[in-house]
Parts: structure tokens; C-alpha cells; sequence
């Protein structure tokens, strides 16, 4: 039996984490760049997910997008590029 794909193994890990997180780590799964609009809309998350700011409206359900399990799948190969750590 085929192991699961790193893309769906790294989803299931994510469902297990807050909103916020799931919705950064799902928007970097699907190919978005680390931007100043996907920065500041997590932190508006983060913020409302500990009570840091009221909540505004609702919120969409985060639609992962997991590669097919099976052999016929077309293998994805997922890389690490870059971890930087910015100074505040």
C-alpha cells in the first residue's frame, strides 16, 4: 500500500490546529506567495481565534485541496524553499 502524499499528510496535521493557522498554512499549500495581504489577514485571525479583537462576520470553511489516494496519482513533490526570521 502507497504512503499517503506529504500534501495530505501536512493537511491532516493542520486541521489540528487553530483557524488561523489552517487558513496561512492551506493559502502556502495552494501556491500563494508570503505576502503583506496574507500576513495582516492572519494576524486579524490569529487575533479573533484568543479573543485579542471581536470577530468580524463569519468565516468561509477552509477547503483543503488533498491529492487523490491512489497509485495512479500523479506524484507532487513538495519543497522547502526559504525559513526567515524577521526582526521586530
Amino acid at each position: 500500500m502507497a504512503e499517503r502524499p506529504l500534501k495530505n499528510q501536512i493537511i491532516d496535521w493542520l486541521k489540528g490546529y487553530d483557524y488561523w493557522f489552517q487558513y496561512a498554512g492551506n493559502r502556502l499549500l495552494e501556491g500563494d506567495p508570503v505576502t503583506e495581504e496574507l500576513t495582516n489577514s492572519t494576524y486579524v485571525l490569529f487575533k479573533e481565534d484568543y479573543g485579542l479583537k471581536e470577530k468580524e462576520g463569519g468565516r468561509k470553511e477552509i477547503n483543503f485541496n488533498e491529492i487523490a489516494d491512489n497509485n495512479e496519482a500523479k506524484e507532487e513533490h513538495i519543497q522547502l524553499q526559504a525559513i526567515k526570521i524577521s526582526e521586530m
